[in-house]
């Protein structure tokens, strides 16, 4: 589903218009992204967790080349399900 999907249905479901959906879905995704940007780990109730971790630096090798590569230390978003969401998909 797309956001554009998501904003028509919700505006189904909703007394929403469209517009003021899409401003609450893009004020809702810059918060996401600020509070991220800022180590903060993000729960989102019954669908699980958003949290920044840190990666180590590491050395990889390319298998068309078979050279060796080295990756540098990053920092990336890992979402964590929540036990229902698991409980319902697995049904």
């Amino acid at each position: 589903m797309t956001h554009t999907q998501m904003i028509a249905e919700l505006s189904e479901l909703t007394w929403l218009s469209k517009y003021r959906l899409r401003k609450v879905y893009l004020e809702f995704t810059d918060l996401i992204t600020s509070s991220l940007q800022a180590w903060d780990t993000i729960s989102i109730a019954w669908i699980g967790k958003l949290v920044t971790v840190d990666t180590k630096a590491r050395e990889c090798i390319n298998p068309q080349t078979m050279d060796k590569i080295s990756i540098k230390a990053n920092k990336r978003v890992k979402f964590k399900v929540s036990s229902r969401l698991k409980k319902v998909i697995r049904i």
